[in-house]
């Protein structure tokens, strides 16, 4: 075994003779043996020879010229360092996969995902903001090397640079989801995102909206062409979540209710949202369009057979500015909830309404009933909306008899 004083220039002119070789660093004077081994077919790798707990093991630290000089050389002495703190270097760095880049990771963190049951629209949001937002910023850096004060930075860039508040916040939770990963896969020992404190909160994460701003709402929605004027209409009506709305199909519309489905961790639930008779009108008359050629047979909102309404934010904001006051879809849900438990709906059948799940223990005759008052809610809701002068309170000690039933396909 030769012993050389290892340079950039040596290393590349070192070639096999038939046989592999190794060649000791003798610059390096750290307690343990660095050198480079070049195999028979010429390829090149740096080594360290150390004690661990008594024994010598031996750790290969990268392929040349993959990995230079200086950068193994500091490999040798963090792996010399871990092991004199009773850390044995050959596991710590097999486990880092030798300190991956944060573009490395990224694919390993999608599907974990996956492998978790999220939902691939949530997945996809997830990629689209580590590829628009970190990526251009941390790409090329060491998982490892990644550190509080950089992402802070990244989240005031985003927050005050280009004044936006809500995707800092988003941002700020991947990096919380990215990093926290990299630690439950022992790719780093802590998580730099944890105690990341949020730039900003978000403007409408707690904004009501007043009953007078709804029924605005409602009749500029008549000035919308279709099918966001019936995407608004059914969003106001039935107080649900707006990416539910928009991804209603004409299979979940069943008579006078709406099968609504929701997938979480790999399993699907179904839910049943009562329809007011207006609603079901709204109905009828995109089935309506969707006879005559127009719409997709799949989706209700939709403006062509190919194309269905996917995001109304923009348009939210567009009559927002019109109306003369902020608001986003997200809004109504719980500003309808709000309302309705002013006006002396109980709590229960709020919550059940806009959360569609029925309380665990409940007795089938209890859970009919509280569905029955859940649709005469949403009926006094609708009247509320469209005509506020037909709107009395709903009656809490009469049971209900359900909704007027409208045949939707005849």
């Amino acid at each position: 075994m030769a012993s050389l004083n290892l340079s950039e220039e040596l290393i590349k002119r070192l070639s096999p003779n038939g046989a592999q070789q190794e060649f000791y660093d003798r610059a390096f004077t750290a307690p343990g043996s660095f050198g480079i081994r070049v195999g028979r077919g010429g390829r090149k790798a740096f080594f360290l020879v150390y004690k661990y707990r008594g024994a010598r093991r031996r750790l290969t630290l990268g392929a040349y010229p993959v990995l230079d000089l200086k950068s193994a050389r500091n490999l040798a002495h963090e792996a010399l360092a871990l092991a004199a703190a009773g850390r044995d270097p050959k596991y710590e760095f097999s486990r880092r996969v030798l300190a991956p880049r944060v573009s490395d990771f990224v694919q390993v963190f999608l599907n974990s995902c996956r492998d978790d049951g999220l939902a691939e629209r949530t997945i996809s949001e997830y990629e689209r903001i580590l590829e628009r937002e970190v990526l251009p910023e941390f790409a090329d850096a060491l998982m490892r090397d990644v550190d509080e004060n950089q992402l802070r930075k990244l989240l005031e860039k985003i927050a005050i640079g280009r004044t936006s508040l809500v995707m800092s916040n988003r941002v700020r939770s991947v990096l919380r989801s990215f990093f926290g990963q990299a630690v439950s896969k022992r790719v780093i020992e802590s998580n730099p995102a944890a105690e990341l404190g949020a730039p900003s909160v978000e403007g409408g994460a707690q904004r009501y909206l007043e009953l007078e701003d709804l029924r605005a709402l409602w009749t500029a929605a008549d000035r919308q062409l279709e099918p966001l004027r019936s995407a608004l209409k059914l969003l106001l009506l039935t107080a649900q979540r707006p990416g539910d709305v928009l991804a209603m199909q004409w299979d979940d519309v069943d008579v006078d209710a709406w099968l609504l489905r929701r997938r979480r961790r790999g399993k699907e639930r179904h839910f049943e949202v009562p329809l007011p008779t207006i609603a079901l009108s709204i109905l009828r008359e995109a089935k309506g369009r969707q006879r005559a050629g127009v719409g997709d047979k799949v989706y209700v909102f939709s403006s062509s057979p190919n194309s269905r309404l996917t995001y109304i934010r923009r348009d939210a904001k567009r009559l927002g500015a019109e109306l003369g006051f902020e608001w986003s879809p997200s809004d109504v849900r719980r500003s309808a909830a709000r309302i309705l438990m002013l006006n002396g709906v109980q709590p229960l059948v709020v919550k059940y309404l806009v959360g569609n799940a029925t309380p665990k223990g409940l007795a089938p005759e209890d859970a009919e009933e509280l569905h029955a008052a859940a649709r005469e809610a949403l009926a006094m809701w609708a009247r509320m909306l469209s005509r506020p002068e037909e709107a009395p309170r709903p009656s809490q000690k009469k049971k209900p008899q359900g909704g007027k039933v409208i045949q939707l396909f005849s």
